[in-house]
């Protein structure tokens, strides 16, 4: 009896191994659909697996399927120590301008992961989605310190600094984005700032930034 009681939890382990690894089996060759019949099998052996909940996630975005946010979430969740799955939560919060969802999550990871730039460059889209400007522009700043050679983020920040009723703060953040441009990975980067900004509140305002930059380049 003992010994079944400590085979059973090691075959549902094994069972899952096996699932996830048909599921990843499947990705490969494309067949998406098949994929997630496994990963929901894999699921009903080892519910606690933040690998297969992260798969099915990832699944789901490629299908155009908004539920993927909260598969991503649950395999943060279940394994915090990631920091690759804690950045793949907070950018499917800016992709699905989920900002509240981001928020029960933000204090654990930057407290976790405190020197991510990426984690930081997030988190700063993210307030801004709230119209928290100060704490957005201190997020990016501090992203832009943590990774000084990432164009996309510059670009973020310069973008920022380009639209303030300072004039003098405005002025600063065009003269940042008329540097930026001359680099061959400008309008890249550009193009990354203006989906993240059409993810937060205005839009509108976004895609006139842009083709006023656009413009003058």
């Amino acid at each position: 009896v003992l010994a079944l009681q400590w085979l059973k939890p090691e075959y549902h382990k094994l069972r899952a191994n096996m699932y996830n690894e048909s599921a990843k089996k499947f990705l490969a060759s494309g067949d998406s659909d098949s994929a997630r019949i496994q990963l929901q099998n894999s699921l009903r052996h080892d519910p606690e697996r933040a690998e297969t909940w992260g798969m099915w996630g990832d699944v789901l975005k490629k299908q155009g399927d908004k539920q993927y946010l909260f598969f991503l979430a649950k395999a943060y969740e279940l394994n915090p120590a990631d920091e690759q799955a804690a950045i793949n939560a907070l950018r499917a919060c800016v992709e699905n301008r989920r900002a509240d969802i981001a928020n029960l999550l933000l204090q654990k990871i930057l407290k976790s992961f405190n020197s991510n730039a990426e984690i930081w460059h997030l988190t700063g889209v993210l307030f801004l989605s709230q119209q928290r400007y100060p704490e957005g522009y201190q997020a990016l700043n501090k992203a832009r310190e943590l990774a000084p050679d990432d164009l996309r983020i510059q670009v973020s920040i310069a973008t920022l600094e380009l639209v303030s009723s300072d004039p003098a703060i405005s002025k600063r953040g065009r003269e940042k984005l008329e540097a930026l441009r001359s680099k061959p990975e400008f309008f890249a980067a550009a193009t990354q700032s203006l989906a993240e900004a059409t993810s937060v509140q205005d839009p509108a305002g976004a895609i006139k930034l842009w083709d006023e930059v656009i413009t003058r380049s």
